[in-house]
């Protein structure tokens, strides 16, 4: 039996993340783990009272981790279950859980590659905010650099699959555990020599503030990654 997990870290998705459990086929997975990363709206707790189906299992974070954090803590947990892939989903409803048939198939065929979701890159086609966009460009061009896989289109996108011949050869203590995270990972998974692809997904933004700055992100992002790539780190 193929055994595919999905990780939702949570953070201030208590009035959404219903909406993401709800469109997840539990036929077609293991087991579904909700991390509550220190959520001021105790999603954890409320979840635990909504969903009885077993498949759904809910830990808790002791402090706030960060999506790369509660992410990693939600995958050690998920490996006990000794998992042959682990799939992370955001609980804002941003990833349409419709997608997760594509990852779990494209995983069962090919066992040593990492999947990740690229949405629509034409700015006038996608309703990604502008600032964003700029920024998803730029961090983009440079992972390309520095892992040498030009053919990445998305880098910044969250939504994604890790097979058991790569989570287990990974150092996550070497991974930002904040905005970083996807990127730390396909540098990390790069280095390991293993092949990394995208699967199209569409993405929906949410309305709400995002807790992302671009401007307060792009600078640290630019320092640590110029370093990494002229080979400081």
């Amino acid at each position: 039996m193929f055994k595919s997990i999905i990780v939702i870290p949570c953070y201030n998705v208590k009035n959404k993340i219903l909406h993401v459990t709800q469109k997840i086929d539990l036929d077609k997975v293991y087991k579904v783990i909700i991390v509550d990363d220190f959520c001021p709206q105790k999603t954890g707790n409320f979840v635990k009272k909504k969903l009885k189906n077993k498949k759904f299992k809910i830990i808790f974070s002791k402090k706030n981790l960060g999506v790369g954090g509660a992410f990693i803590l939600g995958l050690k947990f998920a490996k006990k279950f000794k998992p042959d892939q682990i799939i992370k989903i955001d609980g804002d409803g941003q990833h349409d859980p419709k997608y997760l048939d594509q990852f779990i198939l494209n995983q069962k065929k090919y066992p040593h590659i990492m999947f990740k979701g690229k949405r629509v890159t034409n700015f006038f086609k996608t309703k990604i905010p502008f600032k964003r966009y700029i920024g998803n460009i730029l961090i983009t061009y440079i992972i390309r650099i520095i892992t040498k896989n030009f053919f990445l289109n998305d880098v910044v996108n969250g939504f994604l699959s890790l097979p058991k011949k790569i989570f287990n050869k990974i150092n996550f203590k070497e991974i930002s555990n904040d905005f970083f995270f996807e990127q730390d990972l396909i540098i990390n998974v790069s280095r390991k020599k293993f092949l990394i692809k995208e699967i199209m997904i569409s993405t929906k933004y949410s309305k709400n503030q995002s807790n992302l700055n671009e401007f307060k992100v792009i600078f640290p992002f630019l320092k640590k990654y110029f370093l990494i790539l002229f080979g400081f780190r």
